[in-house]
């Protein structure tokens, strides 16, 4: 397989706005930052940042970047979402890095820790 193969065949870079990627950046890798971000905003664009982060994240829960995890991770839906959002919350460069490149993804998540694990989605049913 080369690398040209390995790379993503869906890589539609419009789906997920600069908007998007702004907010992850201004929360700096904390909850309570982003919580706050999202609290400022209208529900609706709550859902909508609800709705990138999940766009992201589905990008990287198929081969070829599922090939990568360990065997343990590979059998747990559960742990390929969370190693997907990880990656995402890690921002926009890295998540296009392991997305061109999927041996880029993380084997499992030992070592990660997703701080904006549930926080939108909380917000999102806050303002309900």
């Amino acid at each position: 397989m080369t690398d040209q193969e390995e790379t993503s065949e869906d890589d539609d870079r419009d789906e997920i706005s600069d908007w998007f990627w702004d907010i992850l950046q201004r929360a700096e890798s904390r909850g309570d930052k982003l919580r706050e971000i999202l609290m400022g905003l209208e529900r609706s664009q709550v859902t909508q940042f609800l709705e990138e982060y999940d766009a992201a994240a589905v990008e990287l829960m198929e081969p070829p970047h599922t090939n990568y995890l360990d065997a343990l991770s590979r059998e747990s839906e559960d742990e390929i979402d969370y190693l997907a959002r990880w990656v995402v919350s890690q921002g926009k460069e890295h998540y296009y890095q392991v997305l061109e490149n999927p041996r880029k993804m993380p084997r499992n998540r030992r070592g990660r820790e997703n701080p904006f694990c549930g926080v939108a989605v909380d917000v999102e049913f806050e303002k309900e």
